[in-house]
């Protein structure tokens, strides 16, 4: 499996405060995923069960149904970008869809392995879930900065 290059942002806050051994579980679990352009990571109300990284390419975060017109395009996210944390948190569906807009790579840590992680090792798995909960709302707050400036 690929080791992602240290300075990718996501990673990096997935990561945060763990020793080179809680580091070295974590990646161990860590699993590599290839898509093509137009292929989907997941769709809207599919079961969350993994968080991504991107490490090559983009992939969008695209409505499907809900208050905006299917097809907008609520994000999309560069290499270094973690996401489908929101969904692992609170146990809820998917949102959103996340399509791949060009061939991309990515890195899945999926909820089983975060669990069995988080009970073989309590405090690996406080500082995991801690971080990815630090890291949506570090994005939260950057959203909604965007909405009032745009708000006026």
């Amino acid at each position: 499996m690929p080791t992602p290059p240290p300075a990718v942002a996501g990673i990096n806050a997935l990561l945060e405060g763990l020793d080179a051994d809680d580091i070295a579980r974590v990646r161990a679990r860590l699993q590599p995923m290839t898509l093509a352009a137009g292929e989907h990571v997941f769709r809207e109300g599919d079961v969350a069960d993994s968080v991504y990284l991107v490490v090559r390419g983009s992939v969008s975060i695209v409505a499907t149904r809900g208050d905006s017109p299917p097809g907008t395009r609520y994000a999309s996210l560069s290499p270094g970008t973690l996401f489908g944390e929101a969904a692992v948190l609170d146990g809820g569906g998917r949102s959103a869809d996340a399509v791949a807009d060009t061939e991309a790579e990515l890195l899945r840590l999926d909820q089983t392995a975060l669990i069995e992680l988080a009970r073989a090792h309590p405090e690996l798995g406080t500082r995991l879930y801690r971080n990815m909960a630090r890291y949506l709302a570090q994005r939260l707050r950057i959203a909604s900065a965007a909405w009032a400036s745009a708000a006026g």
